[in-house]
């Protein structure tokens, strides 16, 4: 019982660790996007 118990807790902290994972991909590629979209913005307004 307690065998299994520590193996469910094991997998959900693997969880745990995949979603953080998966989170902090996502903002950086929202972050590096932010900041190439804000480069392009200010050379077209330049233009502009």
């Amino acid at each position: 019982m307690t065998i299994i118990y520590t193996k469910k807790r094991k997998e959900q902290t693997m969880k745990r660790k995949h979603l953080v994972a998966i989170g902090v991909a996502i903002a950086i590629l929202l972050l590096l996007y932010w900041l190439l979209v804000a480069e392009d913005m200010n050379a077209w307004l330049n233009v502009n």
